[in-house]
Parts: structure tokens; C-alpha cells; sequence
């Protein structure tokens, strides 16, 4: 029988305020140590940028020739190729975590699949790593399977997904705008960290350079990162054991879960709300806007990296030095911009709704797609590795799309359900993220192979122009 009485099932604000703060700290679900998971789980990008260049590597230890060497346009489309396959199968290996893991988390509690993902995440990077010793040429469909396998989970949709719905388990409505951002930022910040220790540790080898063209074993360097990647994993493993539920109330029987496998679309249903049509079109509008965000920086963050190595030469070094600066510029603008505009300078302007789009949210998306503009423009033009990263930093301006499209959804959808709606995103972002990779790789090797590399860079730039006409349509809603 369900004790109506039961404090833990009253869903005032003033009642979690009062359960959470009577809980001692260690017990207490807090913003902090779950930017902390956040921040964590993407440290382990410091095996990145050596992956990328040892991917290279790799390919072209398959490509070599009877002379010794390989060529590099060869080893670019094998690993373009590998790219392309491994989003497919990641994104789809994906999709019935995240068809399930918001409805079993509002009901199950958050900890659980974070434990869970960190797990699966740390059981791929330890086969990746033992193929590397094993065979140091491109062992394409065993690290096709680490992929399959690091995604089953869910991946980094679940993993920002339960960060976010975490936090919205614990705050009031009116902070979700900016602390979703700061659970975003967490993300970036551990992004950004990441490749500045595979720096330090490469400067460390002073003869290490991997640009070559001719046959080359592994060494030390590329093995100790690997190795730092697998125990930070491992740390985070033991962290997400002890870290503090937010749900106050949840089952913890999973003998009663009921998993959806058969129809892994049937949670989309909940992003289309019972709401006027006007209403309707505006959330399909957000999700359409958060779901082209996902798969720019899924589709584009490889091939970002390809471009530079083949436009620039870049080796390692730059690679840790894109993926930092296009982190650490987010994580100023998550955590220190977006609060800024949102908090004290638009409001001076315009009047903040609680609960439907207002204009302080209108400018935020127009602000953040007109950078979006800007930089696919400055990437197509740059002519050296210091102007493509100027425009990086300058493009995270970008990032403060998607947690104000999620603030709005969330302003038209009952606090309860919020992690049912952050997974149903996190779901078609997989969804639209198996054709992204696909559609943007084709365009960048038909670039590539007509002498055309920034196409894909120009074809960006065409889509943010038609978004921002259609999100004009908007203004007044």
C-alpha cells in the first residue's frame, strides 16, 4: 500500500530542498559531484589525440609498400572509412540504451546506468589497448567491436543525458537553463584537460614525432596513455559507486524493469507534447535544432582533425591543441557566458518567462547559430593552423544552443518527466547520428578527391543559413 503521507513522494521544491539538505554531505546529491562524473568521464580524452595520430599510424603500417613507404591518401580514406563504419555501429549499438535508460532512470534512479556506462566504456578501452600490443598494424573490425561495445550503453548521449537529468532532479526550474549548461560544461572542461596531459606526456619524448610515412612500432608514449586512459576509467568506476542518488524516490528491483527493444522509437512520442500547434512546432523545432548540434560535432569532430592533419600536417602536438582550446572556449562560454547573458544582461532587455519560450531564449539560439555561421566560414578559409584555430575558439560560441533548447522544451513538460524527455533527445541525436557521419564523410571525401577539402565546411554553412530563416518564424510565438 502507498503511504500517501510519505514525505519522499511529495514533489514540492521546498519538500526535496528539505529531504536533501537533512542528508549528511557525503549522502547528499549535489551540482558538484556530478560535474565531477561529467568531468571524469571526458578526462579520459587524454588517450585521444595519440589515438587519432596512432590510427595513422596503424593504417599506414597496413598500406606499406615494397619500397617502405605508404601513401598518405590512401591511409586517409582506410581511416576516413574506419570513421565512417564505426559512427554507423556506434550510433546504432546505442539506440536501445537510450530508448530505455530514461524512463528505467526516472524510476530506478541515475546511479545505477552511470556505473554501468563507465563500466562497459572501461572494458572497450582495455581490449582496444591489448590489440595495440598484439598486432601493430589496422585491426579494423576488432576495433570495430570495441566501438559496438563502448556505445551498448548508451555512450556520451546517456552519459550527458543522466548528467542533466540529474541535475534537473535536484534544482529549481528557473536555474535549468544555465546549470544544463554547466552539466555540458563539465563535459568540455574534462575534454579540455585531457589533451593538455597527452601534451605534457608527449613533451616528455622529446624524439617522438608521428608524421611519417614509413613503417614505425609503438612506443612508450602512445602505451602510457593508453594505459593512464584505462585507470582513469578506473577511478571513475569506484567514484560512481559512492556517488549520492538524486531521485528521492526509486525502486531499486530491476527484476520489475521492462525493457523496450522491439519498438526503440516509441519514447519519441513524449517530444510531441499535448500543446497547441504552434507549441507543437516550436519543440519539434528544438529538438530538429538540438539534433543538427549533435551530429555537426559527431560528424565534424573527426573529420576536423582529418582536415588539419592534411591541410596543416599536424601531428599529435596540434591535435592537443584543438581539442583543448575548442573544450576549454566552451567551458568559459557554458559556465561563465551563458549565466552572464542569461542572468544579468538580456533580462535588463527583455522579460523571462517561466513557463514558455521568452526573448531572453530567442536571442540565446539566434546568437548561437549566427557563431555557428561564422564558423564554418572561417574554417573554410583559413590558410594556417593559427587562423582554423582562431575560429575554433571563436565558433564555441555555438554551444550555448543546445542547453537553452533544452531549457525551453523542458519549460512545456511536468518536472517528473524530465529525464524521460532529456533520454528521448539524447535517442534521435543517435538516431539522426547514424546519417550524419555517413553523409558528411561522403562530402568530405568527394571534397578530398576533387581538390575540394572545405566542401564539407561550405555545405555547413549552407544549412545554418536555411536554420536561421526558419527559426525567424519563431519571434513571436
Amino acid at each position: 500500500m502507498v503511504n500517501e503521507n510519505d514525505p519522499l513522494l511529495d514533489d514540492s521544491w521546498a519538500n526535496k530542498r528539505q529531504i536533501i539538505s537533512s542528508k549528511p554531505w557525503y549522502k547528499r546529491p549535489s551540482i558538484g559531484f556530478i560535474l565531477t562524473v561529467g568531468f571524469f568521464y571526458t578526462l579520459t580524452s587524454i588517450g585521444e589525440p595519440t589515438r587519432q595520430s596512432l590510427r595513422f599510424q596503424l593504417a599506414c603500417n597496413s598500406l606499406i609498400n615494397d619500397k617502405g613507404y605508404c601513401d598518405s591518401i590512401d591511409a586517409q580514406l582506410m581511416v576516413s572509412n574506419y570513421n565512417q563504419v564505426s559512427a554507423i555501429v556506434s550510433q546504432l549499438s546505442s539506440l536501445g540504451a537510450l530508448a530505455n535508460i530514461g524512463k528505467l532512470s526516472d524510476k530506478f534512479g541515475r546511479k545505477k546506468f552511470i556505473t554501468l556506462i563507465v563500466t562497459v566504456v572501461l572494458i572497450s578501452r582495455t581490449i582496444l589497448l591489448s590489440s595495440y600490443l598484439i598486432d601493430e598494424k589496422f585491426n579494423f573490425y576488432l576495433y570495430i567491436f570495441c566501438d559496438f561495445l563502448a556505445s551498448s550503453t548508451g555512450g556520451l548521449f546517456a552519459m550527458t543525458g543522466l548528467i542533466n537529468s540529474y541535475i534537473t532532479d535536484i534544482i529549481e526550474p528557473s536555474q535549468q537553463n544555465y546549470l544544463i549548461g554547466w552539466g555540458n560544461g563539465s563535459i568540455f572542461a574534462g575534454e579540455s584537460l585531457g589533451p593538455l596531459l597527452s601534451n605534457f606526456i608527449i613533451g616528455l619524448f622529446e624524439t617522438y614525432n608521428d608524421q611519417s610515412d614509413d613503417m614505425k612500432p609503438l612506443n612508450k608514449q602512445q602505451i602510457t596513455l593508453s594505459v593512464i586512459e584505462i585507470i582513469i576509467f578506473g577511478v571513475l568506476l569506484v567514484y560512481s559507486l559512492i556517488l549520492p542518488e538524486s531521485k528521492l524516490h526509486c525502486s531499486g528491483d530491476f527484476s520489475v524493469a521492462k525493457l523496450n527493444f522491439r519498438n526503440l522509437l516509441q519514447p519519441l512520442r513524449i517530444l510531441i507534447p499535448d500543446q497547441p500547434s504552434k507549441v507543437k512546432k516550436l519543440i519539434i523545432f528544438m529538438v530538429f535544432l538540438n539534433c543538427l548540434s549533435a551530429m555537426l560535432s559527431i560528424s565534424l569532430g573527426e573529420i576536423n582533425l582529418q582536415y588539419a592533419i592534411y591541410m596543416f600536417k599536424w601531428t599529435s602536438k596540434e591535435i592537443g591543441y584543438l581539442m583543448s582550446l575548442f573544450s576549454i572556449s566552451r567551458v568559459m562560454v557554458l559556465f561563465l557566458i551563458t549565466p552572464f547573458l542569461t542572468n544579468y544582461l538580456l533580462p535588463k532587455y527583455f522579460t523571462k518567462k517561466e513557463a514558455s519560450m521568452d526573448k531572453v531564449d530567442f536571442v540565446m539560439i539566434l546568437f548561437g547559430i549566427f557563431c555557428d555561421l561564422v564558423l564554418f566560414s572561417g574554417l573554410s578559409i583559413s590558410r594556417n593552423t593559427f587562423e582554423y584555430l582562431a575560429f575554433t575558439i571563436f565558433g564555441s560560441l555555438d554551444s550555448i544552443v543546445v542547453p537553452t533548447a533544452q531549457s525551453i522544451m523542458l519549460k512545456y513538460y511536468d518536472s517528473n518527466r524530465n529525464g524521460e524527455v532529456l533520454m528521448a533527445i539524447s535517442l534521435i541525436n543517435g538516431v539522426g547520428c547514424i546519417f550524419a557521419p555517413i553523409i558528411s564523410m561522403e562530402i568530405y571525401k568527394f571534397g578530398l578527391t576533387h581538390s575540394i577539402p572545405q566542401l564539407i565546411f561550405l555545405s555547413c554553412l549552407t544549412v545554418d543559413i536555411v536554420v536561421i530563416i526558419a527559426f525567424l518564424h519563431f519571434r513571436n510565438i
